[in-house]
């Protein structure tokens, strides 16, 4: 009986797959679903996140995606500034807590008590390829639960300046259009299936967008408890060596300063950068820095010397960029005479003209701003190019002012302006602030 059955198994198999084919169905092989499809079994997962303060006034929104009992996951940055959390989807409101925080992959972990939504199934990105058609659902501009289509475009190791800890692996890379709410929302295959975080639009680029893969979201845990580990491991002997020796005008390591970013001309929207310092070489200050408001978490570590240019990438369309924020440091706070062979602005590239740029120092003036009121020394700093009639669509001008104020040990106020490379007619065409809002040396 047993050999019988055995058998008369591949018959059986063979006629399901024969009417499988008639039903236009491939045996052995998923079913590839319209967008139809696809939506009404992927949206149920995917819910609207808005985040408020201590006193229940809305902070921002975006979207997360159910992906265990009562688990969702979203981008940390959707979260900044916000001490109440909620999850909605039609009239359904829930309150969530943030269970685990991989700020530098830009992933968070929500848990809500009693929630039975709809939990999806992932894709890992090893199983992706390039040219697959995908959809997005999210809540792009608050618009509940909206889909759109694309492909696959790319499976990037490397992105230059993606605001993320890639950490070798890959990011997916879409044309399927992600708007601000969708951040947090998800990407999902022909099935159905989740295989992405939507997290980051290149704004100065046409239809790229990117999703952080499914495999991210198993680490979230791990890595969440190891940065909590060495954020309570006790300070290494090097750090603690490095205290001692810091020379008369430099802060000590462990000094945090948290200054507001603002873009004037275009977005007017601040963003919120914490400066780190870790240790002394010399002259050179290492230091860790992460910005949010724009939200992207990651941390990253710079060495920054006197009489240079430091850029740091906010995200894909903003850029800050600092003149020697320790220089007064450098002097111990002494009056400076013109700053020499000043070099390195980053604007522009090796095809354009090279800058000419020079620094004076102005002297002492009183500088206000929002952690306080100092005295400072103003430095000026200014660079051109040689354009040669019109010079049309790069930057050809450019001014900085900075204040230093030795109470706190670096910059109290950057302002910063760069005009069109054009001859007759150069257009403003960024204007940008940096004001400290707190200063805290280390404890």
């Amino acid at each position: 009986m047993n050999a019988a059955r055995t058998n008369s198994e591949p018959a059986s198999i063979a006629r399901a797959c024969l009417l499988g084919a008639l039903g236009a169905i491939s045996c052995g092989q998923a079913q590839a679903l319209e967008p139809t499809q696809v939506f009404e079994k992927a949206a149920p997962s995917v819910w609207i996140v808005r985040t408020y303060d201590a006193a229940e006034r809305p902070v921002g929104q975006g979207s997360a995606v159910v992906i265990g009992q009562g688990r969702l996951v979203t981008n940390c940055h959707v979260l900044a500034k916000s001490k109440v959390v909620y999850v909605r989807r039609e009239n359904v409101l829930y309150q969530a807590t943030l269970e685990h925080a991989d700020t530098p992959r830009d992933l968070c972990l929500l848990q809500v008590a009693k929630f039975g939504a709809s939990i999806v199934e992932t894709v890992k990105v090893g199983d992706l390829k390039v040219g697959q058609r995908v959809f997005a659902i999210g809540n792009p501009q608050g618009m509940e639960v909206t889909l759109s289509e694309g492909l696959i475009s790319g499976l990037r190791a490397e992105l230059p300046g993606l605001p993320v800890d890639q950490g070798g692996g890959n990011v997916v890379q879409t044309t399927a259009p992600i708007s601000p709410g969708s951040s947090g929302g998800g990407l999902f295959d022909t099935e159905g299936r989740l295989i992405g975080i939507t997290t980051l639009i290149r704004r100065e680029a046409q239809n790229i967008n990117i999703a952080l893969p499914t495999d991210w979201i198993d680490e979230v845990p791990s890595r969440a408890r190891a940065a909590l580990a060495a954020r309570s491991a006790p300070q290494s002997a090097a750090a603690k060596a490095a205290t001692t020796a810091v020379p008369a005008g430099y802060p000590a390591p462990g000094t945090v300063w948290t200054y507001s970013f603002t873009e004037k001309l275009f977005s007017r929207r601040a963003v919120e950068i914490s400066v780190r310092m870790l240790g002394l070489n010399g002259t050179i200050v290492e230091e860790a820095v992460s910005a949010k408001g724009f939200g992207r978490g990651a941390q990253r570590l710079v060495s920054v010397d006197a009489a240079t240019f430091l850029p740091f990438v906010l995200d894909g369309s903003n850029t800050m960029i600092e003149f020697a924020p320790y220089v007064a440091a450098v002097h111990e706070g002494k009056a400076l005479d013109d700053i020499p062979g000043v070099e390195g602005y980053p604007l522009g590239g090796p095809a354009l003209p090279n800058w000419r740029v020079t620094a004076h120092v102005r002297g002492w003036e009183t500088v206000s701003v929002p952690a306080g009121t100092w005295r400072a020394l103003r430095v000026e700093s200014e660079g051109r190019r040689s354009v040669g009639g019109r010079g049309g669509g790069f930057a050809g001008r450019f001014r900085m002012v900075a204040w230093y104020a030795p109470d706190v040990k670096r910059l109290a106020k950057l302002e910063h302006q760069v005009w069109s490379a054009d001859a007759f007619s150069p257009a403003l065409v960024s204007d940008e602030v940096l004001e400290l809002l707190s200063y805290r040396p280390p404890s």
